[in-house]
């Protein structure tokens, strides 16, 4: 270039320098409590069901081992159809649950204690097994299922551990601000 010719604009821009960055706020311990308690809450209330099922799990299976087996014959059978998740493409998800009318006969009386779940490979006149209670033989139980039990309570573990998460950042948080505050006093 020559001396009397001028550069392009473009040439003279020099580059800017980032701004500093922005420091994010530190949580303090008010905030940091709150996070804590919203987490061991979740944890409470995700953590119930779970606790409810596995008392009434045990209970069934004590009452299995301690019963009396009886063959009960189905008398007729009933089907309910439960809507699900609606699914990606629009269609939802739908099962059938089978509950089966019985009778059986201990000690030459014959009962009838209602409705019990079963699948839907049996059919009317098959036989189920039941577990009574010999002192009160109108009480009478099915095996209970552990497949049952535990797809029943899968999905709330998820919950449970995010808030565990969001109790654990609580508390480390909590630390924190409370050691600056001491630092501060220093």
């Amino acid at each position: 270039m020559s001396d009397n010719q001028q550069q392009p604009w473009y040439l003279d821009l020099k580059p800017k320098s980032d701004p500093p960055a922005k420091k994010s706020p530190k949580p303090d311990f008010k905030s940091s409590l709150m996070l804590m308690l919203i987490g061991l809450a979740a944890v409470l209330v995700f953590s119930m069901p779970i606790i409810i099922s596995s008392v009434n799990y045990l209970q069934q299976k004590h009452f299995v081992e301690n019963g009396v087996p009886v063959d009960a014959v189905i008398l007729s059978i009933r089907s309910e159809s439960h809507s699900g998740m609606i699914r990606k493409h629009g269609s939802s998800h739908s099962s059938r649950l089978y509950y089966a009318d019985v009778e059986y006969t201990y000690n030459g009386t014959t009962y009838k204690p209602g409705e019990y779940k079963v699948t839907n490979k049996e059919h009317v006149l098959d036989t189920i097994t039941l577990y009574i209670d010999p002192q009160h033989p109108e009480d009478c139980r099915t095996q209970p299922s552990k497949g049952e039990y535990i797809w029943g309570n899968i999905f709330f573990i998820p919950p449970i551990l995010l808030g565990l998460f969001l109790a654990g950042g609580g508390l480390y948080y909590m630390l924190k601000a409370k050691k600056r505050k001491d630092d501060s006093l220093h």
